[in-house]
């Protein structure tokens, strides 16, 4: 960890990119990569055969401070019709990330593995899944993500 912690800045600095790699799918470093602002991704490179792929984005969106957050009247308006759970789903975002993203879907078993033991155990960082839908209660989509400081994803 403390290793991590002194080459992110250097990356982020140095490398023009937005991916490196590596081999390791345990989930306490996939936890430590989002910890340190890394979008852990994956991606199949033989049959059976797949490499870790932290993406460190150059530019990022974060939502802070939900409560001040002005949202217009036309989208609050077009919105009443959806459903945001946080922590409800999260094999059915990950079937629904798959759905939509078919053979280019980043997220491969062992990424999988590792973001489904680190949701269901707590840690100081979490996985979280967000599921969406109308009232009827069919998800129309999904979206997977990380946040530092809870108490861990639950299920």
């Amino acid at each position: 960890p403390e290793g991590l912690k002194k080459i992110v800045g250097l990356l982020a600095e140095r490398y023009p990119n937005d991916f490196c790699w590596a081999s390791d799918f345990d989930p306490s470093f996939v936890a430590d990569l989002m910890r340190h602002g890394f979008l852990p991704m994956a991606h199949q490179v033989a049959d059976g055969m797949y490499v870790l792929l932290p993406k460190l984005h150059q530019k990022r969106c974060c939502l802070r401070k939900l409560d001040d957050m002005k949202v217009q009247n036309g989208t609050r308006k077009r919105s009443k019709a959806f459903t945001v759970t946080l922590n409800t789903a999260f094999d059915q975002v990950v079937e629904g990330l798959h759905e939509q993203h078919t053979d280019g879907c980043w997220f491969y078993p062992p990424l999988v593995k590792a973001f489904k033991l680190i949701f269901n155990q707590p840690h100081e960082y979490s996985t979280y899944t967000i599921p969406n839908g109308s009232e009827g209660g069919s998800r129309s989509s999904g979206k997977g993500g990380s946040g530092g400081g809870g108490s861990g994803g639950g299920g």
